[in-house]
Protein backbone atom coordinates (compact mmCIF):
# COMPACT_ATOMS: atom_id res chain seq x y z
CA UNK A 1 0.00 0.00 0.00
CA UNK A 2 1.29 3.36 -0.75
CA UNK A 3 0.73 6.43 1.80
CA UNK A 4 -0.17 9.49 0.53
CA UNK A 5 2.52 12.44 0.70
CA UNK A 6 1.59 15.21 1.52
CA UNK A 7 3.04 18.86 -0.17
CA UNK A 8 1.99 22.42 -0.61
CA UNK A 9 0.73 21.39 -4.20
CA UNK A 10 -2.95 20.13 -3.54
CA UNK A 11 -4.18 17.43 -6.39
CA UNK A 12 -5.29 19.61 -9.27
CA UNK A 13 -8.34 18.60 -11.62
CA UNK A 14 -8.37 19.64 -15.15
CA UNK A 15 -9.85 23.67 -15.04
CA UNK A 16 -12.54 23.83 -18.49
CA UNK A 17 -11.95 21.98 -21.53
CA UNK A 18 -9.17 18.92 -21.00
CA UNK A 19 -6.77 18.87 -23.97
CA UNK A 20 -3.79 17.23 -24.62
CA UNK A 21 -1.36 19.21 -22.61
CA UNK A 22 -4.17 20.00 -19.68
CA UNK A 23 -4.43 16.41 -19.57
CA UNK A 24 -0.57 15.94 -19.84
CA UNK A 25 0.15 18.28 -16.53
CA UNK A 26 -2.48 16.41 -14.71
CA UNK A 27 -1.06 13.08 -14.90
CA UNK A 28 2.59 14.83 -14.59
CA UNK A 29 1.29 16.89 -10.93
CA UNK A 30 -0.04 13.71 -9.22
CA UNK A 31 3.20 12.52 -9.97
CA UNK A 32 4.80 15.11 -8.47
CA UNK A 33 3.41 15.72 -5.41
CA UNK A 34 3.81 11.94 -4.98
CA UNK A 35 7.73 12.80 -5.05
CA UNK A 36 6.90 15.88 -3.07
CA UNK A 37 8.80 18.07 -5.88
CA UNK A 38 9.68 21.15 -5.21
CA UNK A 39 9.02 24.57 -7.25
CA UNK A 40 12.12 24.62 -9.18
CA UNK A 41 11.45 21.49 -10.15
CA UNK A 42 8.30 21.50 -11.39
CA UNK A 43 9.36 23.74 -13.26
CA UNK A 44 11.62 22.28 -15.43
CA UNK A 45 8.86 18.97 -15.77
CA UNK A 46 5.93 21.55 -16.55
CA UNK A 47 7.50 24.38 -19.16
CA UNK A 48 8.90 23.57 -22.39
CA UNK A 49 12.30 25.71 -22.76
CA UNK A 50 11.26 26.89 -26.80
CA UNK A 51 8.23 27.06 -28.82
CA UNK A 52 8.76 27.65 -32.08
CA UNK A 53 5.92 28.29 -34.19
CA UNK A 54 5.82 29.47 -37.76
CA UNK A 55 2.89 29.80 -41.19
CA UNK A 56 4.44 27.99 -43.73
CA UNK A 57 3.30 29.04 -46.81
CA UNK A 58 3.74 26.74 -50.40
CA UNK A 59 2.27 27.01 -54.19
CA UNK A 60 0.30 23.94 -54.71
CA UNK A 61 -0.13 22.84 -58.16
CA UNK A 62 -3.04 24.43 -59.51
CA UNK A 63 -0.90 27.95 -58.43
CA UNK A 64 -2.52 29.12 -55.24
CA UNK A 65 -1.05 30.01 -52.30
CA UNK A 66 -1.38 28.09 -49.03
CA UNK A 67 -0.41 28.61 -45.32
CA UNK A 68 0.05 26.42 -43.15
CA UNK A 69 0.75 26.08 -39.06
CA UNK A 70 3.62 24.55 -38.13
CA UNK A 71 5.40 23.69 -34.44
CA UNK A 72 8.62 22.43 -32.98
CA UNK A 73 8.86 22.36 -29.72
CA UNK A 74 12.08 21.66 -27.65
CA UNK A 75 10.76 20.84 -23.78
CA UNK A 76 14.44 19.87 -21.95
CA UNK A 77 17.88 18.93 -23.46
CA UNK A 78 19.65 18.27 -20.24
CA UNK A 79 20.30 14.69 -21.29
CA UNK A 80 21.32 15.26 -24.88
CA UNK A 81 19.82 16.90 -28.46
CA UNK A 82 16.32 17.08 -28.75
CA UNK A 83 14.60 14.35 -30.09
CA UNK A 84 10.91 13.61 -31.09
CA UNK A 85 8.99 13.21 -34.79
CA UNK A 86 7.16 15.78 -36.49
CA UNK A 87 3.28 14.93 -37.31
CA UNK A 88 1.28 16.28 -40.62
CA UNK A 89 -2.46 16.33 -39.56
CA UNK A 90 -5.23 18.58 -39.77
CA UNK A 91 -5.73 18.18 -35.94
CA UNK A 92 -1.75 19.09 -35.13
CA UNK A 93 -1.59 22.08 -32.71
CA UNK A 94 0.82 23.63 -30.27
CA UNK A 95 -1.15 22.45 -27.14
CA UNK A 96 -0.92 19.05 -28.22
CA UNK A 97 2.96 19.13 -30.06
CA UNK A 98 3.66 20.54 -26.15
CA UNK A 99 2.29 17.81 -24.62
CA UNK A 100 4.14 15.18 -27.08
CA UNK A 101 7.05 16.98 -26.47
CA UNK A 102 7.10 16.73 -22.38
CA UNK A 103 6.29 13.38 -23.16
CA UNK A 104 9.40 13.18 -24.94
CA UNK A 105 11.33 13.81 -22.47
CA UNK A 106 10.33 11.83 -20.19
CA UNK A 107 10.56 9.01 -22.89
CA UNK A 108 14.04 9.49 -23.52
CA UNK A 109 14.62 9.59 -20.13
CA UNK A 110 12.65 6.28 -18.81
CA UNK A 111 14.96 4.05 -21.50
CA UNK A 112 17.94 5.59 -20.86
CA UNK A 113 19.53 7.13 -24.04
CA UNK A 114 21.29 10.98 -24.39
CA UNK A 115 18.05 12.83 -25.90
CA UNK A 116 15.86 15.40 -24.82
CA UNK A 117 12.51 15.85 -25.83
CA UNK A 118 10.83 17.90 -28.87
CA UNK A 119 8.15 17.32 -31.25
CA UNK A 120 7.02 18.85 -34.53
CA UNK A 121 3.83 19.39 -36.16
CA UNK A 122 2.18 20.91 -39.51
CA UNK A 123 -1.30 21.28 -39.28
CA UNK A 124 -2.31 20.06 -42.16
CA UNK A 125 -4.22 17.19 -44.49
CA UNK A 126 -1.44 15.43 -46.50
CA UNK A 127 -4.50 12.94 -47.51
CA UNK A 128 -5.12 15.47 -50.17
CA UNK A 129 -1.83 16.57 -51.07
CA UNK A 130 0.14 15.27 -54.10
CA UNK A 131 3.15 14.04 -53.70
CA UNK A 132 5.07 17.32 -54.98
CA UNK A 133 2.64 19.99 -52.42
CA UNK A 134 4.27 17.42 -50.06
CA UNK A 135 7.87 17.70 -50.93
CA UNK A 136 7.59 22.07 -51.11
CA UNK A 137 5.81 21.44 -47.45
CA UNK A 138 8.42 20.02 -46.25
CA UNK A 139 11.42 21.43 -47.61
CA UNK A 140 9.64 24.95 -46.14
CA UNK A 141 9.70 23.47 -42.86
CA UNK A 142 13.20 22.86 -42.81
CA UNK A 143 13.63 26.36 -44.05
CA UNK A 144 11.63 27.59 -41.34
CA UNK A 145 13.03 25.73 -38.83
CA UNK A 146 16.81 25.50 -39.91
CA UNK A 147 17.96 27.81 -37.32
CA UNK A 148 16.85 25.39 -34.12
CA UNK A 149 18.12 22.28 -35.60
CA UNK A 150 20.96 20.06 -36.17
CA UNK A 151 22.71 16.63 -35.26
CA UNK A 152 23.72 17.97 -32.17
CA UNK A 153 20.91 20.39 -31.10
CA UNK A 154 17.48 18.64 -32.11
CA UNK A 155 16.99 15.83 -34.48
CA UNK A 156 13.37 15.06 -35.98
CA UNK A 157 11.87 11.85 -36.75
CA UNK A 158 8.68 10.69 -38.90
CA UNK A 159 5.58 10.46 -36.60
CA UNK A 160 2.02 10.27 -37.95
CA UNK A 161 1.79 10.95 -41.57
CA UNK A 162 5.40 11.34 -42.10
CA UNK A 163 7.92 9.18 -43.55
CA UNK A 164 11.16 8.02 -44.81
CA UNK A 165 10.93 9.67 -48.05
CA UNK A 166 9.86 12.90 -46.29
CA UNK A 167 12.66 12.48 -43.98
CA UNK A 168 15.56 12.38 -47.03
CA UNK A 169 13.36 15.48 -48.01
CA UNK A 170 14.49 17.77 -44.88
CA UNK A 171 17.93 15.68 -44.62
CA UNK A 172 18.48 17.42 -48.19
CA UNK A 173 17.22 20.76 -47.50
CA UNK A 174 19.39 21.10 -44.35
CA UNK A 175 22.11 20.52 -45.81
CA UNK A 176 21.69 22.62 -48.94
CA UNK A 177 20.90 25.33 -46.90
CA UNK A 178 23.53 25.26 -44.65
CA UNK A 179 26.03 23.38 -46.67
CA UNK A 180 27.18 20.64 -43.92
CA UNK A 181 27.24 17.24 -44.30
CA UNK A 182 24.75 16.44 -41.68
CA UNK A 183 22.89 12.59 -41.96
CA UNK A 184 22.02 12.94 -38.13
CA UNK A 185 20.00 16.24 -38.63
CA UNK A 186 17.01 13.42 -38.88
CA UNK A 187 16.24 9.65 -38.28
CA UNK A 188 13.97 7.55 -39.71
CA UNK A 189 15.66 8.73 -43.48
CA UNK A 190 15.72 5.78 -46.04
CA UNK A 191 18.34 3.12 -45.48
CA UNK A 192 19.86 4.28 -48.83
CA UNK A 193 20.49 7.61 -47.87
CA UNK A 194 22.02 6.73 -44.11
CA UNK A 195 18.84 5.46 -42.48
CA UNK A 196 18.75 2.75 -40.20
CA UNK A 197 17.87 -0.95 -40.92
CA UNK A 198 14.66 -2.29 -39.33
CA UNK A 199 13.94 1.70 -38.20
CA UNK A 200 10.38 1.29 -40.59
CA UNK A 201 9.14 -1.04 -38.17
CA UNK A 202 10.56 -0.99 -34.92
CA UNK A 203 7.62 1.25 -33.12
CA UNK A 204 5.68 -2.09 -33.97
CA UNK A 205 8.77 -4.38 -32.77
CA UNK A 206 9.30 -2.67 -29.69
CA UNK A 207 5.22 -2.74 -28.64
CA UNK A 208 5.11 -6.47 -29.76
CA UNK A 209 8.33 -6.93 -27.28
CA UNK A 210 6.41 -5.84 -24.20
CA UNK A 211 3.37 -7.50 -25.08
CA UNK A 212 4.84 -10.45 -25.06
CA UNK A 213 6.59 -9.64 -21.68
CA UNK A 214 3.41 -9.07 -20.70
CA UNK A 215 2.12 -12.60 -21.69
CA UNK A 216 5.04 -14.43 -19.94
CA UNK A 217 4.79 -12.57 -17.14
CA UNK A 218 0.65 -13.02 -16.97
CA UNK A 219 1.36 -16.62 -17.69
CA UNK A 220 -1.02 -16.30 -21.23
CA UNK A 221 -1.11 -18.36 -24.03
CA UNK A 222 -0.65 -15.78 -27.29
CA UNK A 223 -2.28 -18.40 -29.01
CA UNK A 224 -5.44 -17.88 -26.93
CA UNK A 225 -5.47 -14.03 -27.26
CA UNK A 226 -7.86 -11.86 -29.45
CA UNK A 227 -6.46 -8.73 -30.68
CA UNK A 228 -8.30 -5.42 -31.71
CA UNK A 229 -5.49 -3.01 -32.97
CA UNK A 230 -7.06 0.74 -33.71
CA UNK A 231 -5.04 2.42 -36.49
CA UNK A 232 -3.38 0.91 -39.67
CA UNK A 233 -0.59 2.77 -40.99
CA UNK A 234 3.12 2.24 -40.29
CA UNK A 235 2.98 0.91 -37.00
CA UNK A 236 -0.50 -0.63 -36.89
CA UNK A 237 0.03 -2.37 -39.98
CA UNK A 238 3.50 -3.86 -38.79
CA UNK A 239 2.09 -4.81 -35.30
CA UNK A 240 -0.64 -6.95 -36.92
CA UNK A 241 1.88 -9.19 -39.00
CA UNK A 242 4.12 -9.72 -36.06
CA UNK A 243 1.04 -11.29 -33.65
CA UNK A 244 -0.37 -12.87 -36.22
CA UNK A 245 2.95 -14.38 -37.10
CA UNK A 246 3.37 -15.28 -33.31
CA UNK A 247 -0.30 -16.95 -33.29
CA UNK A 248 -2.31 -14.14 -32.07
CA UNK A 249 -5.88 -13.73 -33.73
CA UNK A 250 -6.65 -10.35 -34.82
CA UNK A 251 -10.09 -10.18 -34.72
CA UNK A 252 -10.60 -6.14 -35.23
CA UNK A 253 -8.42 -3.85 -37.79
CA UNK A 254 -9.50 -0.30 -38.53
CA UNK A 255 -8.55 2.97 -39.61
CA UNK A 256 -9.69 6.67 -39.91
CA UNK A 257 -12.09 5.37 -42.68
CA UNK A 258 -13.43 2.43 -40.69
CA UNK A 259 -12.78 -1.35 -39.57
CA UNK A 260 -13.69 -4.77 -39.50
CA UNK A 261 -13.96 -7.10 -37.25
CA UNK A 262 -14.46 -11.04 -37.44
CA UNK A 263 -14.44 -13.04 -34.16
CA UNK A 264 -12.75 -15.97 -36.82
CA UNK A 265 -9.74 -13.44 -37.06
CA UNK A 266 -8.20 -11.64 -40.17
CA UNK A 267 -5.63 -12.07 -41.89
CA UNK A 268 -3.81 -8.64 -41.77
CA UNK A 269 -1.39 -9.22 -44.92
CA UNK A 270 -4.54 -9.57 -47.26
CA UNK A 271 -5.89 -6.49 -45.70
CA UNK A 272 -3.04 -4.65 -46.26
CA UNK A 273 -2.56 -5.62 -49.91
CA UNK A 274 -5.95 -3.94 -50.27
CA UNK A 275 -5.19 -0.86 -48.07
CA UNK A 276 -2.88 -0.11 -50.38
CA UNK A 277 -5.04 -0.45 -53.24
CA UNK A 278 -8.15 1.60 -52.10
CA UNK A 279 -7.01 3.44 -49.37
CA UNK A 280 -8.84 1.88 -46.67
CA UNK A 281 -8.64 -0.82 -44.38
CA UNK A 282 -12.34 -2.05 -45.95
CA UNK A 283 -11.44 -2.10 -49.24
CA UNK A 284 -11.41 -5.77 -49.87
CA UNK A 285 -14.90 -6.19 -48.58
CA UNK A 286 -16.04 -2.35 -50.26
CA UNK A 287 -15.45 -0.48 -53.20
CA UNK A 288 -16.61 2.52 -52.35
CA UNK A 289 -19.80 2.82 -50.85
CA UNK A 290 -20.36 -0.96 -52.25
CA UNK A 291 -20.17 -3.65 -50.15
CA UNK A 292 -19.68 -7.37 -51.03
CA UNK A 293 -21.67 -8.46 -48.48
CA UNK A 294 -21.83 -12.54 -49.73
CA UNK A 295 -17.73 -12.14 -48.67
CA UNK A 296 -18.47 -10.69 -45.33
CA UNK A 297 -20.96 -13.41 -44.59
CA UNK A 298 -18.60 -16.02 -45.92
CA UNK A 299 -15.66 -14.66 -43.99
CA UNK A 300 -17.99 -13.80 -40.45
CA UNK A 301 -16.91 -10.57 -40.78
CA UNK A 302 -18.71 -7.26 -40.30
CA UNK A 303 -18.13 -3.66 -40.60
CA UNK A 304 -17.42 -1.27 -37.91
CA UNK A 305 -16.73 2.19 -37.23
CA UNK A 306 -13.00 3.45 -36.02
CA UNK A 307 -14.44 4.48 -32.64
CA UNK A 308 -16.62 1.21 -32.41
CA UNK A 309 -12.96 -1.25 -32.13
CA UNK A 310 -12.63 0.62 -28.88
CA UNK A 311 -15.43 -1.44 -27.44
CA UNK A 312 -15.48 -4.35 -29.28
CA UNK A 313 -15.16 -8.27 -28.06
CA UNK A 314 -11.02 -8.38 -27.46
CA UNK A 315 -8.17 -9.33 -25.37
CA UNK A 316 -6.05 -7.07 -26.04
CA UNK A 317 -6.69 -3.63 -27.39
CA UNK A 318 -3.84 -1.64 -29.20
Amino acid sequence: MVSPVMTKHPPQKPVGKATPYTRFLHNLRMVLDHMGADDDVRKVFEEPQHIHQKDITIIKDDGTEVSYPSFRVQFNNARGPYKGGIRYHPAADLDEVKALAALMAIKTAVVDIPFGGAKGGIQCNPKEMSTTELERLSRAYIREMKDYLGPYVDCPAPDVNTNPMIMGWMRDEFEKITGMFAPGVVTGKPVEYGGSLGRDTATARGGFFILEEVMERMAMDPKEQRVAIQGFGNAGAAMAQFLHDRGYTIVAISDSKGGIYSKDGIDPMRIKKYKEKTGHVRGYYCEGSVCDLERLKIDNAKLISNAEIITCDCDVLI
